[in-house]
């Protein structure tokens, strides 16, 4: 929470700014879920009323475009309000309440494919979901559970670039599956380091495909890799349940 004064045009500089009070508020998704960006979720509000039992009015916030960063394996994001009412001058903490509808998507990581590239290139069918989970709890209760599907990968060694080998993969993917990473690794299971050169979009026969190109080192063996893919799942909009009180000292606790 946040008490400030508008500013001021040159004509309004010996008159009184205005006092705002704004509102920003931290919301974390604990990995694999994640908070969908694309404008689902619009604008929405929150009831405030302070300690003497004052109506502050709604407070709208701008959930837009939302964009989260990672903080440990929690992906958060702030989401910012301004009330149009002022509290009374006696109040002690302000109450914000209501429900915000938020769009969660997951990172489904699909099994791990074992192939050799010994030929140069290769084509095999790919599950893109994990194995089965037990559902997992997200804000609102939400419980999940995978949809297998299976595509087509074809993986193959495109050039040589000086000390590494450009590979190139593309998931012929007909489900409009959103690919968010790929992970390649050695014979052995280890995760390879792998310069991500650029994406892909081609349509081949009326099949459309996502793929990625990537560079690792020319020393690497070939003839031995493994891959994993992961994709977006969206998981609709889920209600979030918000009852708060806060003062100038911070959240008050019941």
């Amino acid at each position: 929470m946040e008490i400030s004064c508008g500013e001021a045009g040159e004509a309004e500089e010996q008159a009184p700014r205005a006092v705002k009070l704004s509102f920003a508020l931290n919301f974390g998704v604990a990995e694999p879920f994640d908070l969908n960006g694309n404008g689902q979720a619009g604008g929405q509000s929150l009831e405030a009323e302070d300690s003497t039992g004052r109506k502050l009015g709604v407070v709208t916030f701008d959930v837009w475009n939302l964009h989260t960063r990672k903080r440990g394996k929690i992906r958060v994001t702030m989401l910012k309000g301004e009330c149009p009412e002022l509290p009374s001058p006696e109040a002690e903490w302000i109450r914000l309440h209501g429900t915000f509808r938020l769009p969660v998507t997951r990172e489904v990581p699909s099994p791990v494919y074992d192939f050799s590239l010994s030929e140069g290139a290769v084509s095999f069918p790919v599950t893109l979901a994990g194995p089965e989970e037990e559902p997992q709890e997200c804000a609102g209760d939400l419980a999940v559970a995978g949809d297998a599907g299976t595509e087509e990968l074809s993986v193959k060694v495109s050039r040589r670039m000086g000390e590494k080998w450009l590979l190139e993969a593309m998931l012929w993917n007909d489900k409009g599956y959103r690919i968010t990473s790929w992970e390649l690794m050695d014979g052995d299971g280890k995760p390879l380091k792998t310069d991500f050169v650029s994406g892909i979009i081609s349509r081949d026969s009326g099949r459309s495909g996502t793929g990625q190109s990537m560079a690792v080192d020319a020393g690497t063996d070939l003839g031995k890799l493994k891959i994993r893919l992961y994709r977006k799942e969206d998981m609709g909009m889920v209600p979030l349940p918000v009852d708060m009180k806060m003062g100038l000292d911070g959240t008050v606790r019941e």
